[in-house]
């Protein structure tokens, strides 16, 4: 049986993606390996900022898919002797309802599901994918589509057994990898202040990440967790958790579990003939705090709104491009240029940190830009007053000129993305060419 778009992950941005394209009346199939009940059954932070359902002609959650309304989010110092507050309306998710409530939106718009389906690869002939191999009941078979979504996150299922030689098939090094785990507790205090979530930064807690405490409504009953950067040797995070964290907050543990989150810029290029990805499967995830849940769904609606126009002939590398160009005006640009600031983060010790967020060399507003526009800009008449309090660390001040240049020359490249195929290689190559520089740079200051 044949489709017009077979998307793979019924997660977070397999579900938006299918909403929108068989809305539009293409025959939509979402294949996932879990059983339909598990339906949002997902190990997340479940905070999501407003702005995406601002973004997304989707609606806002209903109120049994929320837990808590989130003001903004706290930033404590290494030493938490230094707290900096960032304004930033959101929600707190109940994330199995959110994911029911998404379920019945796609099938509302008309989208077929396939429950306790693995895929095992695209099908490709004539330099095109054409469909997925599945395994469903320990049958094995074929399924044909115009279109095949890669949503199945992390994983990346159908990605990464492209032919090599693809640019969309582009590995994921598990440096730019965040290894995460995290409890939902009822702990025995109640946290005074339930609309704030809280950001913890620590090499000792959370080495090349960090640590959080997102309170659901009324502040017993918290998302608490931390991330390790991957790749460079450090222990399992639940090590960590369990001795720095779990001995502080007490208390019932509803959920546990774990997982690795992508930490980076996003794909350089997320399309491919027949063939599109989205969410964690693309690398759509905030270099910084690791949030995709609304990152995910932004780059689902921007691929379903130009695959709706692709599928209307052939989808093709250059019919689906503009997806690429949209996604990365709409957030890579940014989320480039955060992966700058990612790296210029891990690069610090918990000395710098403190000393920098106490003298205020890095301020609070330079914060909310950065995370706001994906820039950092220091005037003129603050120069001065930076390089006093910047005496006794010249190393941090020096490191926060070149990342500021080296974010305003990334997000600009990003926001300049190739308009075609044509210029990619060219453009791909700059790209990387650029990062390389400033990590050599990075690592001499």
């Amino acid at each position: 049986m044949d489709y017009d778009a077979i998307v793979v992950g019924a997660g977070t941005t397999g579900l938006v993606a299918a909403k929108f394209l068989a809305e539009a009346g293409y025959r939509t199939l979402v294949v996932d390996l879990k059983d339909e009940k598990e339906v949002g059954d997902k190990v997340c932070g479940d905070a999501i900022s407003k702005e995406y359902f601002e973004k997304i002609p989707i609606g806002y959650p209903p109120e049994e898919a929320t837990e808590g309304r989130i003001a903004g989010a706290k930033l404590y110092s290494p030493d938490e002797q230094t707290v900096w507050t960032v304004p930033g309306e959101g929600y707190m998710l109940n994330r199995k309802k959110f994911g029911e409530w998404l379920y019945s939106l796609a099938k509302e718009a008309g989208a077929e599901f396939s429950f306790n389906t693995r895929a095992l690869g695209p099908v490709v002939k004539d330099g095109k994918v054409v469909g997925v191999t599945v395994r469903k009941g320990g049958k094995v078979s074929t399924l044909r589509a115009r279109l095949v979504v890669d949503a199945s996150g992390v994983a990346h299922v159908v990605r990464r057994a492209l032919p090599k030689g693809w640019p969309v098939a582009e590995p994921l090094d598990m440096k730019d990898t965040a290894v995460a785990y995290r409890e939902i507790r009822i702990i025995k205090e109640p946290l005074g202040d339930d609309e704030h979530i809280r950001i913890y930064v620590s090499q000792e807690k959370a080495p090349g990440g960090y640590w959080w405490l997102f309170p659901y409504r009324g502040g017993r009953k918290v998302n608490l967790g931390l991330g390790v950067q991957g790749g460079v040797g450090h222990k399992d995070p639940m090590w960590y958790f369990h001795k720095y964290l779990a001995p502080r907050f007490p208390g019932e543990v509803l959920h546990a579990g774990g997982g690795v989150v992508p930490t980076r810029r996003p794909l350089d290029t997320m399309v491919a003939h027949g063939f599109a990805a989205a969410g964690d499967a693309a690398y759509q995830v905030n270099p910084i705090h690791g949030g995709g849940i609304g990152s995910g769904m932004l780059g689902a609606y921007l691929l379903a709104k130009n695959a709706v126009r692709a599928l209307e002939e052939e989808p093709t590398e250059e019919s689906l491009w503009k997806y690429n160009v949209d996604f990365m005006d709409a957030y890579g640009a940014k989320q480039a240029a955060l992966d700058v600031f990612r790296l210029f983060l891990q690069s610090l010790s918990d000395d710098e940190i403190n000393y920098g967020m106490r003298n205020k060399i890095i301020k609070e507003e330079d914060l909310l830009k950065a995370s706001l526009e994906g820039e950092l800009r220091i005037s003129a008449s603050d120069k001065l007053a930076r390089v006093i309090k910047a005496l006794g660390k010249p190393s941090l001040l020096a490191k926060l000129k070149v990342i500021a240049d080296y974010m305003k020359e990334i997000k600009e490249m990003y926001k300049n993305y190739p308009q075609s195929p044509a210029e990619f290689e060219e453009w791909r190559k700059r790209v990387r060419e650029l990062f390389e520089s400033y990590k050599k740079e990075l690592s001499r200051k």
